[in-house]
């Protein structure tokens, strides 16, 4: 595994604390929010699940 390698998955193992971090966010200072969807008819759930599985096809 090359250093590249080594790199973008300690990059991406830390993609999803960071998300899960936001969701933390939105549930304290609003649980409504975590409702609100964007112009493309995602939450941000499903931006963090997306992300998550994005991040991960790439390795």
């Amino acid at each position: 595994m090359t250093c590249w390698n080594l790199r973008n998955i300690s990059e991406r193992n830390e993609i999803l604390p960071r998300n899960i971090d936001v969701l933390k966010i939105l549930l304290i200072a609003n649980p409504k929010t975590t409702n609100v969807q964007d112009n493309e008819g995602f939450t941000a759930l499903h931006n963090v699940v997306i992300s998550y599985i994005a991040s991960n096809s790439k390795g």
